[in-house]
């Protein structure tokens, strides 16, 4: 069964990657907080060991030069990433372009960890013992995938398929020790008939004991969802957060993204509901960061992490 993911236009960063590298290596305390400055709770009330990035955020920089980049982030305070872009199907799988075995080497070397994988549908379908190996040997203890129904004829039947295909093989991870996760873009929110929705179905008909959500908060907002309402009507399914944040620019009729901290989205309403929701973890994540990847992540884990309001 394959599942299409939301494709989105990579912002062209030709000519700042290395200046990134350079910024974000001697960050000043203004766009990045450290880890041991910001111990413990933050003013939004989540554990800062706990917050991490999206290896899409930096998938421009890790493309030329992957141990900068992880370097650059790890040094501005980021302890936790979910690396995704998967290519399962070679001799060596790897996440946006950097091969398994060197992100437990990076790993190991800037002390991060990696608690969670983003694969494919196809990756859950047709690929599932490379999958558990991949997760294994990183330590991950969530995969996830994300899906959509644009090219869906019946929509409400691909939903069904797919909490079909995330309950086997949610049950089959269990078994290793690894949660299947459901990534949402905006279209699972979109009314199918009689008040109904995609996500809807996927929280109906999969089993809580084989099946969590990872909800993006960006997309959640943007699709006219209520992500307190969601977590507070389904206590317990939301173990990770995409942190990810909205601005309006001039001109345009509809939000976009934002470093995090420098958008509208309330996260302190979201976050303080993190236990009700059962949040692991709180990965940043910015589509089309600006100026890059690097600096957006620093910024934004800076917000996060700091131990008093920011503003």
């Amino acid at each position: 069964m394959k599942l299409s993911r939301r494709a989105f236009d990579a912002l062209a960063l030709a000519g700042v990657a290395s200046a990134a590298l350079s910024m974000a290596l001697t960050a000043t305390p203004a766009m990045a907080q450290s880890a041991d400055a910001a111990a413990g709770q933050s003013h939004l009330g989540i554990p800062v060991d706990k917050i991490g990035v999206v290896g899409f955020t930096i998938r421009d920089q890790l493309g030329e030069d992957a141990r900068g980049t992880l370097q650059a982030v790890t040094e501005c305070g980021i302890e936790n990433i979910e690396f995704s872009g998967p290519d399962l199907e070679g001799e060596v799988p790897s996440f946006q372009g950097v091969e398994v075995p060197q992100i437990q080497e990076f790993a190991e070397e800037f002390g991060f960890s990696v608690p969670s994988l983003g694969v494919g549908g196809d990756d859950l379908s047709d690929r599932i013992d490379v999958v558990i190996e991949a997760a294994e040997a990183v330590g991950a203890t969530y995969v996830r995938i994300s899906g959509g129904h644009e090219d869906a004829e019946d929509p409400v039947a691909y939903y069904s398929d797919l909490a079909a295909l995330l309950d086997e093989a949610g049950a089959t991870l269990k078994e290793a020790g690894i949660t299947v996760a459901y990534h949402n873009h905006d279209a699972e929110f979109e009314d199918l008939g009689d008040g109904q929705s995609g996500y809807d179905i996927l929280l109906a008909e999969t089993d809580p004991e084989n099946v969590a959500f990872e909800l993006d908060l960006y997309w959640a907002v943007v699709g006219d969802a209520d992500p307190v309402g969601l977590i507070e009507a389904n206590p317990g399914r939301f173990p990770l957060f995409h942190v990810k944040d909205a601005q309006m620019v001039e001109g345009e009729d509809e939000p976009t993204f934002a470093t995090v901290g420098q958008g509208f989205i309330d996260f302190g309403e979201i976050f303080a509901l993190s236990e009700t929701a059962g949040v692991d973890y709180y990965f940043i994540e910015n589509d089309r960061p600006e100026p890059d990847g690097i600096t957006s992540t620093c910024e934004g884990y800076a917000y996060l992490s700091s131990p008093t309001d920011p503003s």
